[in-house]
């Protein structure tokens, strides 16, 4: 058997009023680990982390709870171990926003 070799990587998207996805690329040789996923919303959203195109894990983002005076926007930090399908994307989607969010996700490829 092969022995394991990877890359670690992390996306980051910008989104404006209709949210933010950042997908990490299929790779027909690889399969990708999700490791993390962090950033902001300034609107209630879901926040749903894909194996390609099912939903694997999800979260409700409600900036009403988060919110502070101390706090421009409200942040999201998860940790997490997710491996996606061999060759499948990794996406990380925040659903909306009124005008200013970013998702980031974190992590790496394996390769046999």
């Amino acid at each position: 058997m092969a022995g394991i070799s990877g890359n670690n990587w992390y996306v980051t998207t910008a989104g404006t009023n209709s949210g933010a996805t950042a997908t990490k690329a299929a790779d027909a040789n690889g399969i990708h680990v999700i490791t993390g996923v962090f950033g902001f919303g300034d609107k209630d959203a879901s926040l749903t982390l894909k194996d390609g195109d099912t939903v694997v894990a999800e979260w409700l983002y409600d900036i009403s709870a988060e919110a502070g005076a101390a706090i421009t926007y409200p942040k999201f930090n998860f940790q997490v171990e997710i491996q996606c399908a061999k060759g499948a994307a990794a996406a990380a989607v925040l659903s909306a926003s009124t005008g200013d969010c970013r998702v980031t996700i974190t992590g790496y490829t394996k390769y046999y």
